[in-house]
């Protein structure tokens, strides 16, 4: 996957690797991350796995959020499992990583 020019992450993907593969409170999941995963026949700890393994070309693009308008969230498009992944990731105060999405990409 070729990273969109002139685009880049706003949150850096080594802390969110890293509160992610910390556990515990430092990651946290949206239950629709979690179904997602679930229809994968995958868990949260999958989802650790895949978002431990992102590399900066996996990244597609930043978007704000439109259930709260004002923060940001970081697509990504792994394969994970066979599958092709749409992951949306960010951080929350600098502490913790939030997945927010977790599903078969379905885009072309």
């Amino acid at each position: 996957m070729k990273r969109r020019h002139g685009h880049t992450p706003k949150y850096s993907l080594e802390q969110i690797q890293e509160f992610a593969a910390a556990g515990g409170t430092r990651v946290k999941f949206t239950r629709s991350a979690l179904e997602g995963a679930r229809i994968l026949y995958l868990n949260a700890a999958d989802i650790v796995a895949c978002v431990c393994g992102l590399t900066e070309h996996d990244y597609e693009q930043t978007l704000e959020s439109t259930r709260f308008p004002g923060t940001f969230q970081d697509v990504y498009k792994p394969r994970y499992q066979g599958f092709e992944i749409y992951l949306k990731v960010r951080l929350i105060e600098d502490r913790k990583t939030l997945v927010i999405s977790f599903k078969k990409n379905t885009s072309p």
